[in-house]
């Protein structure tokens, strides 16, 4: 790509073949072209070998382009987080509390050309799968499809990502090997907290690697109850340094000392939009406290620019 992580048009492609440069075309759409060379390997893979496959288009980041084939489709609506401009912000922490107003009309639009981005998307990983079955390689498949990051979308009126709210860290994450992570061939649903680390440590599993030291834990064999949050300091989303611990229940986030100042807990079941931060709450300051534990445990090392406050109460103060 000439112009930096990724692009829908106007770029090239280089690696394992011959530079390629692509334009502004409808054929030239990014995510197409990517499914085809996807394609072409799998066909091109020999049949007795195993086959790792890792296919990463640019779709649906900003400016969230969808094909021209897409433009205009979606009739689904566009339902923004129900903490969308949240109007109390008083229990946030401080450098949340002066955030200005996200507009409607624009996560809006945003959210529809998401949708819109993705139907490439889609299309491309149902062919995909064909060409997987096509060179026989259904009968022992693992398929995993997730994203790297969700976006605010104007929840606690953020636009941002790279924040420990739901909307910014939680992401579908969906296997599917049918006869081995289900062996009567029936859906599971598992409420698990997965990083992303733990998809290395399945794959990791799923290819009979042994003895291979990582932060993972396999979603086939392991159980997880909880996982590590943090983020160093990012001038350009505008936020603090923080580390916290997220459950399928709770998450609790610290900001650094040495600015932002606050920190969150929120019961997702009672409260799954975030509106309500228990941290100061004085009935939730064993649960508090032991989720802060957690984090503080396993933020090690801390991120650049972190440092845990000194001289926390039982009751929440400083």
């Amino acid at each position: 790509d000439l112009g930096g992580a990724g692009s829908y048009y106007n770029y090239d492609l280089r690696g394992t073949i011959e530079r390629e440069s692509h334009g502004d075309m409808p054929e030239d759409y990014s995510t197409d072209v990517l499914r085809d060379h996807a394609r072409q390997v799998i066909a091109d893979a020999p049949a007795k070998k195993p086959l790792f496959l890792m296919f990463t288009p640019w779709g649906p980041h900003g400016n969230y382009e969808p094909a021209p084939r897409h433009q205009g489709t979606w009739n689904g609506g566009a339902e923004l987080p129900g903490s969308f401009n949240e109007e109390d912000m008083s229990d946030k922490p401080d450098w949340m509390q002066n955030a200005e107003l996200a507009s409607e009309a624009g996560e809006s639009r945003a959210l529809i050309r998401i949708h819109e981005a993705l139907m490439s998307i889609d299309e491309a990983v149902a062919a995909l799968h064909a060409s997987l079955v096509e060179a026989g390689r259904a009968d022992n498949l693992l398929l995993i499809y997730m994203s790297d990051n969700g976006k605010m979308l104007g929840s606690h009126r953020m636009v941002k990502k790279d924040l420990p709210h739901r909307w910014a860290g939680e992401v579908p994450l969906l296997m599917r090997w049918d006869g081995v992570l289900d062996e009567e061939n029936t859906e599971v649903r598992r409420n698990r907290t997965t990083p992303n680390v733990d998809v290395t440590a399945t794959i990791a599993e799923a290819a009979g690697i042994k003895d291979w030291k990582m932060d993972g834990k396999s979603v086939i064999s392991k159980d997880r109850k909880g996982c590590l949050v943090e983020q160093m300091r990012n001038p350009e989303q505008r936020h603090p340094a923080y580390c916290g611990w997220r459950t399928d229940r709770h998450l609790f986030v610290e900001y650094t000392a040495e600015e932002g100042r606050g920190r969150e807990l929120y019961d997702y079941k009672h409260d799954p939009d975030e509106l309500d931060n228990l941290a100061f709450d004085l009935d939730s300051q064993d649960l508090m406290h032991k989720l802060r534990d957690q984090a503080q445990a396993a933020c090690d090392p801390m991120p650049p620019g972190f440092s845990w406050r000194v001289g926390v109460m039982r009751d929440g103060s400083d």
